[in-house]
């Protein structure tokens, strides 16, 4: 059993700097449960969308509950230990999927309190902190189902996964409302009504509706079709036996790409594990010509969405997010971005940092640069990983020209966790990286370059800063640490550059 300590531990450091940083004054909370149902990983996840109140509750502890649930243990609106309506509906509703409140992780999908969400401060970005957050949490703690208490928690959690491979609506039991199953890669996220609203447990046909979709979710953590006969979908087929030469291809696809361990297939499946990246992959042939990938990682599997597209096929056991492309090439195209993801997301340049500077004395000035030396390399060589070695504007493809420096500078980071985060990292070339370091220009969060004003016009046109330019790709990750550099570096304001 992992041990995500370490996890929870950053995780807490980086609510409470976005909480100071977004200008939140009324509090935060995360876990409703105890600490152990997250470093220890959750079959279930359960999420509400935001602490709600006015003030801060000194009873009520902001990383986690170690107590117990605060569904059983904490008196909420004047109400009896754990008998506020909202605790009675979420306890019969987490019985109903088989699930106590002492087996289930609870959190905040947004952990900043506020009276309601239209009136949370810093709403739009505290939003996005929440996105990205969760973006890198959910692959870690790895539930299986999600359980989310409404529409705004249900779409955020989404922006955070990708977009479904099948989603399905049934009846909540409460008038025209509906209970919203969708499957995220191995995720089956569910949205219910939220309780506190739609009390769907004090009637019938309300628990039967949730008693409905708690044997669905039990029929996908088996394996077995969970959306029924009348889901209106596209039924995913079964992969057609493989020819020899296709067979050929798929070995050579994976082992040239850098999956050298091959596993035992499933059904007409061929199974591949890395000895250099955490990742195993599945790879087949569909009926209608086009090669099927399936991916053990969700993180991975959403940057990668412009290789490939969903596709409908039933993948192994536990696992998918299943891809489809045309071609050996375009499965060779995806299967090395998936090696290089695979190698940097979420942790990794972390943890290999920590075993390369694992025991180093850290006592003089110069032990320390000699660790900071090292944490430098590895990030630079995980920049050049997951830029695929070319600037991340121009596409230059010289590693010697190429620099790989921090959105947020090594200085300013509250960790070496923020440090060695790979979404913490632009590879630019030399003038590029120049004036991002010093603050000329910026990029929007969908990763639009912003040139700021007090570069004079003939200094922004020799540097081919007058034309409009972007990103390559904005990961969800890349969003908090992009604010960071548009809020605390850019010498702003911007000058729009005009089209090319």
């Amino acid at each position: 059993m992992r041990d995500l300590q370490p996890l929870f531990d950053q995780t807490v450091a980086e609510v409470e700097a976005a909480y100071t940083r977004l200008g939140h004054r009324m509090g935060w909370r995360f876990l409703l449960t105890p600490r152990s149902t997250f470093i220890h990983g959750a079959r279930v996840l359960l999420l509400s969308f935001h602490p709600g109140g006015d003030r801060e509750y000194p009873e009520q502890s902001r990383a986690s509950s170690d107590a117990g649930s605060a569904y059983d243990l904490e008196s909420w609106g004047g109400s009896a230990r754990g008998s506020s309506p909202l605790q009675v509906q979420v306890r019969a509703m987490l019985e109903a999927f088989g699930e106590p409140t002492g087996r289930t992780l609870s959190a905040y999908f947004v952990p900043f309190r506020a009276p309601d969400s239209a009136s949370m401060t810093s709403a739009r970005a505290s939003r996005a902190f929440a996105i990205g957050l969760w973006a890198r949490l959910l692959p870690e703690i790895d539930p299986s189902v999600v359980i989310t208490l409404g529409e705004d928690t249900y779409s955020g959690v989404g922006e955070a996964l990708g977009a479904p491979t099948r989603e399905i609506r049934r009846p909540a039991g409460w008038g025209k409302l509906d209970i919203v199953l969708g499957q995220f890669g191995k995720r089956l996220v569910v949205r219910i009504p939220h309780l506190s609203q739609f009390k769907l447990m004090s009637r019938a046909e309300g628990r039967q509706a949730v008693a409905d979709v708690a044997g669905r979710v039990a029929s996908f953590r088996a394996g077995r079709d969970w959306t029924g006969e009348d889901a209106g979908m596209t039924p995913a087929a079964p992969l057609p036996p493989l020819a020899p030469a296709t067979r050929t291809r798929l070995e050579k696809a994976a082992l040239d790409n850098g999956f050298d361990r091959e596993l035992a297939p499933v059904g007409c499946w061929l199974a591949f594990g890395s000895s250099h990246a955490p990742l195993d992959v599945w790879l087949g042939a569909l009926a209608t010509g086009h090669l099927a990938v399936a991916l053990s990682r969700a993180d991975v599997a959403r940057g990668l969405t412009e290789h490939g597209r969903i596709a409908l096929a039933d993948p192994p056991a536990g696992v998918g997010d299943c891809l489809d492309v045309e071609t050996v090439p375009d499965l060779n195209r995806l299967l090395r971005r998936a090696y290089q993801l695979a190698r940097t997301l979420p942790h990794q340049l972390l943890h290999e940092f920590e075993q390369k500077a694992a025991g180093l004395p850290r006592a003089t000035e110069a032990e320390r640069l000699v660790v900071q030396r090292i944490g430098q390399d590895v990030f630079r060589a995980g920049l050049m990983e997951y830029w695929d070695g070319k600037c991340a504007i121009t596409g230059l493809e010289v590693p010697e020209l190429l620099r790989a420096g921090h959105i947020k500078p090594w200085a300013a980071c509250e960790s070496d966790a923020e440090r060695l985060d790979v979404f913490n990292g632009l590879l630019l070339a030399p003038h590029l990286d120049a004036a991002f370091d010093r603050g000329l220009i910026t990029f929007t969060e969908e990763g639009d370059l912003l040139v700021a004003s007090s570069l004079p016009d003939a200094a922004a046109e020799v540097l081919g800063l007058d034309r409009r330019a972007r990103l390559r790709c904005v990961a969800p990750g890349h969003t908090v640490f992009l604010r960071w550099h548009r809020e605390h570096l850019f010498k702003g304001p911007a000058r729009l550059a005009r089209d090319a």
